[in-house]
């Protein structure tokens, strides 16, 4: 299901940044070199993989300052979208499609980072499921290397509320007015439990409207695992991740980031 919701999505995922995508893509990257060169203590041949490339936003961003990155997806027109905006940028990037809780292309004790931003790892909808990521991405990493993961608060995000949360309105290259928003539905199998739902199913809707078309509307939805960020940190200390800490100002979402000791 996620990844027919990011196939679907691979031509309008762009259309969610307010300031376009490249921009966007630029800002990211800054923001994230400054964050792995205060971990690493430099930036110089420094090997990325990004788990959960999407469209490449972090990807291209990181790659543009400098790192070789290596970046993969679930969705194969995610990954394909990214190779083309990679190669418009002529930015050397290794793309590959694969799961975040296998990363089966990629070698181990490779990486001095890891990174899946975004609230991506909530698509996972278990703690298990979660765990298996975490352990997917400690095996990747080389001694001393750092995992860095963006999420959603859900302490202070409230499923049940039932309000749009709408992005702003953009422009497509045609001259198209694009307006996207999400309307969340909590996920029960018991009516009775819905006040202590764990999960939730986003229906994003995209509005397109041409100069002389009627809009069109399309949809699409996703479940998301609510998870708590102590029980995170609890995941990734519990497959060997060290000094697992979290910073709730450095991005719009906390970022979670552990590193992998060397003994």
């Amino acid at each position: 299901m996620t990844e027919q919701f990011y196939d679907s999505l691979s031509d309008k995922y762009e259309f969610i940044f307010r300031d376009g995508f490249d921009a966007t893509s630029k800002r990211q990257g800054e923001l994230f070199a400054a964050l792995i060169e205060q971990q690493l203590g430099r930036r110089e041949r420094v090997r990325v993989l990004d788990a959960a490339c999407g469209i490449g936003t972090q990807a291209l961003g990181l790659a543009a300052q400098g790192f070789s990155v290596h970046a993969c997806d679930l969705s194969s027109a995610a990954v394909r979208k990214a190779r083309e905006k990679a190669e418009a940028a002529q930015l050397a990037i290794e793309f590959s499609v694969d799961d975040m809780r296998r990363l089966s292309t990629q070698s181990d004790n490779f990486f001095d980072v890891v990174i899946a931003i975004d609230n991506c790892v909530p698509h996972l909808l278990s703690e298990d499921e979660i765990e298996v990521a975490f352990a997917a991405m400690f095996a990747k990493l080389a001694a001393d290397g750092i995992c860095v993961v963006s999420v959603r608060d859900y302490v202070n995000e409230n499923i049940h509320d039932g309000r749009i949360r709408a992005y702003r309105p953009t422009v497509a290259e045609n001259g198209d007015k694009m307006m996207m928003f999400q309307v969340w539905t909590p996920v029960v199998f018991d009516e009775r439990e819905i006040s202590r739902a764990e999960h939730y199913e986003t229906a994003l809707y995209s509005v397109r409207h041409g100069a002389s078309d009627a809009p069109r509307t399309t949809v699409e939805t996703a479940v998301y695992f609510a998870i708590h960020l102590d029980r995170l940190i609890y995941l990734m200390e519990k497959v060997g991740f060290a000094n697992v800490s979290c910073d709730t100002d450095a991005f719009y979402q906390p970022v979670v980031l552990g590193t992998k000791c060397s003994n």
